[in-house]
C-alpha cells in the first residue's frame, strides 16, 4: 500500500488514476475484488455515457473510484445531504471502522456522505499518543477509499481540538512514528503527510488547538472554530519541533511574518485573531456548537459535482505547495480541468441551460 505525500503528475499512478491517494496493494483479496468491480463498472459506464455527451477536449482518462465520476442526475438534483442538529445521534454505520479504534470514533450522517472522525482522549485533552495517530492514520485512509464519503469533518470535542503529542507518553520513551517523508506517508501524528482528493474540514470547538494539534488543523483543508478557540505553536516552549507539516503549511495559509510571530514566540491567538489573520475560515460563538456549524459547511460541498471540485482543490494545493514553475503549475491546472471538462462540464453547461440544476 502506498500513499502519496504530494499529488502525483498525470501517467505516474497506476491505470493513470486521478485519486492522489493511490491503493496500490489492497489489504485483502475483498477489497481487491472490489476494486476491480468498481473498476469494470467505472468502465462500462463511460462507454456507455460517450454517445450522449461529446468528448470535445481530447484527453485520455480513467477513473477506477466511482464517486469521482459525475452521476447522472448529478445536476438534476439537490443532492443536499439531511442535516442533522447537535442534539441529533450521528448515525453509525455498521461497516464504518474497519479496525476496533479504542481513541478516536468514527460515523456517519445518514446517507453516508459526509464521515466524521472524532479524536476521543479528553482526560489529556485529545494529546495524540502513537495507537491515536495510527487510528487517524488509518480512518483517513479508509474515508479516502469509500466511493459514498464525500466530505470528512476532524472533530476534537467542544471544548478541545487537540493540543499535539502526548508529552507523557514521550516522556516515558513512547515516542510516536517518526519516518522519513520518502518511506511512508504516515507522520507522527498520523494523517498529516497525506494528501486526500476529498475535502477535510476541522471542526475546532472552544479549547486548545495548539502544537502538533495546530498542524492538524492545518492540514486540513478548512477550518471552523468558536471565539474562544486558543490557536498557537506551544510546543515551542517544551523543545518539540514543527514536523507535521506546521513549518510548510503556517506560512502557507497565513503568510511568512504572521507565521514567524507564533512560531519564534509560542504566544497564542483567540479565534478572533486566528480568523482576521485567515488562519479560519469560519468562525462562531462560544455559546454555538462547532460540529453544526462544520456539518453545514460539509453538506454545501457534498452538493457539487465532486470530480471538479476536487480536481480544482488538487491544482491549488499543487500550486501553493510545489516548488514548480508557474508554467508547470499552469500545465498541471490544464491537465486536471479537462479531466472534470470531459466528464462533468459539458453536462453542467446543458443543465444550466434547460435551468435543471438548483446548485
Amino acid at each position: 500500500m502506498r500513499l502519496s505525500f504530494l499529488p502525483q503528475k498525470l501517467g505516474e499512478q497506476q491505470d493513470e488514476t486521478m485519486l492522489l491517494v493511490s491503493v496500490n496493494e489492497c489489504s485483502s483479496n475483498g477489497s481487491s475484488s472490489s476494486s476491480s468491480a468498481a473498476a469494470n463498472s467505472t468502465t462500462t459506464r463511460r462507454n456507455n455515457s460517450s454517445s450522449t455527451t461529446p468528448s470535445i477536449f481530447k484527453m485520455k482518462t480513467s477513473m477506477q473510484d466511482e464517486s469521482l465520476l459525475a452521476s447522472e442526475d448529478i445536476f438534476t438534483s439537490h443532492h443536499h445531504t439531511k442535516y442533522h442538529n447537535s442534539g441529533s445521534i450521528y448515525k453509525q454505520h455498521p461497516l464504518a471502522p474497519k479496525n476496533n479504534y479504542k481513541n478516536i470514533s468514527v460515523s456517519f450522517l445518514s446517507d453516508r456522505t459526509i464521515q466524521i472522525i472524532k479524536i476521543q482522549r479528553p482526560e489529556v485533552k485529545n494529546a495524540i499518543d502513537r495507537r491515536t495517530a495510527d487510528e487517524l492514520y488509518q480512518a483517513f485512509f479508509d474515508f479516502e477509499k469509500d466511493v459514498n464519503a464525500r466530505v470528512a469533518i476532524l472533530y476534537g470535542s467542544e471544548t478541545d481540538f487537540c493540543v499535539g503529542a502526548d508529552l507523557k507518553a514521550v516522556s516515558e520513551g513512547n515516542l510516536n512514528q517518526v519516518e522519513p517523508v520518502t518511506k511512508t506517508a504516515k507522520g507522527p501524528l498520523g494523517p498529516t503527510r497525506m494528501s486526500l482528493s476529498k475535502p477535510v474540514i476541522a471542526a475546532i470547538g472552544g479549547g486548545y488547538c495548539v502544537a502538533g494539534g495546530l498542524e492538524l488543523a492545518c492540514w486540513c483543508d478548512l477550518r471552523v472554530c468558536k471565539t474562544n478557540s486558543i490557536f498557537g505553536v506551544n510546543c515551542r516552549r517544551y523543545g518539540v519541533p514543527l514536523i507535521d507539516g506546521g513549518s510548510i503549511r503556517l506560512p502557507t495559509l497565513i503568510g511568512l511574518s504572521r507565521a514567524m510571530d507564533l512560531i519564534l514566540t509560542g504566544r497564542e491567538i483567540d479565534g478572533k485573531e486566528a480568523h482576521k489573520i485567515g488562519l479560519i475560515n469560519r468562525i462562531i460563538s462560544k455559546d454555538e456548537n462547532v460540529l453544526d456549524c462544520a456539518v453545514k459547511l460539509a453538506n454545501q460541498l457534498c452538493v457539487f459535482p465532486q470530480l471538479c471540485m476536487r480536481n480544482d482543490k488538487t491544482s491549488a494545493l499543487e500550486a501553493a505547495y510545489s516548488g514548480k514553475s508557474m508554467k508547470e503549475k499552469l500545465q498541471r491546472e490544464y491537465e486536471l480541468g479537462l479531466t472534470a471538462l470531459n466528464i462533468e462540464t459539458v453536462k453542467g453547461a446543458k443543465a444550466f441551460v434547460n435551468r435543471k440544476s438548483k446548485l
